[in-house]
């Protein structure tokens, strides 16, 4: 099973939607304390930090209550955006991207209340998919967000690695395949044997031993493909 437990930010409030180039901005600690010694309350601003080489390194929108509202975004020292993250008063809330440093696309994920809901996007530095994850945000004793649905891996080339079924546990028939797109195996996985593959045959007729079987449970718990391609084509060699 992959779950993952975000640690909740952020007050519960009334939220107000600012967009960050409308707010002003200050630069430093004694900047805001200056305003709020005035005020005595929080205002809407923008807080902006830079490198020593000035340039911009982050800018943060803030919003009357004193919680992050709208688009926060990160820079790289080149200059080129690092990564952007949707807020509403204080939660992540909407889609986060995360970008290489030479501006391709590295990832793009959607929140709700700090948490992962919907599906979540990697990316190669090539531009190629490295990966598709439907995440489903719950509400029991407490939040809590797992994979719902097909896990998708990729190579590096574009062609499918693996399909992985989720519902809570892996459930269904998990697919293999070679870099060229064919099927290298497929394993019956049951949610009462709570994410252990059952015996199978390889497409080319090897019968995986118990130490190959703990090899795919283990490469499995993964959210991302290996990064080394032959971890998954040598599976049936």
């Amino acid at each position: 099973m992959l779950r993952k437990i975000v640690m909740l930010c952020g007050i519960v409030a009334l939220p107000c939607v600012l967009m960050a180039e409308n707010l002003p901005e200050y630069k430093s600690e004694a900047d805001k304390i200056k305003v709020e010694a005035v005020t005595e309350v929080c205002i809407d601003y923008v807080k902006k930090e830079y490198y020593d080489n000035g340039k911009l390194k982050k800018e943060i929108p803030y919003n009357t209550i004193c919680n992050i509202e709208g688009i926060a975004k990160w820079y790289y020292e080149n200059g080129n955006l690092e990564k952007e993250i949707s807020y509403k008063n204080g939660w992540l809330e909407g889609i986060m991207k995360e970008y290489y440093e030479n501006g391709k696309l590295q990832a793009e994920t959607s929140y709700k209340k700090s948490l992962k809901d919907g599906m979540e996007k990697a990316y190669y530095d090539n531009g190629k998919l490295k990966y598709e994850a439907p995440f489903k945000r719950y509400e029991a004793f407490y939040p809590y967000t797992e994979i719902e649905g097909m896990l998708k891996w990729y190579y590096k080339n574009g062609k499918f690695a693996a399909e992985i079924p989720h519902k809570k546990y892996k459930e269904g028939i998990v697919k293999l395949y070679k870099p060229n797109g064919k099927l290298l195996v497929a394993i019956p996985y049951h949610r009462a044997l709570r994410d252990k593959a059952i015996s199978v045959k390889c497409s080319n007729g090897k019968v995986l031993n118990e130490e190959q079987l703990q090899r795919i449970d283990d490469m499995l718990k993964r959210l991302a493909p290996p990064e080394n391609d032959k971890d998954i084509a040598q599976i049936c060699d």
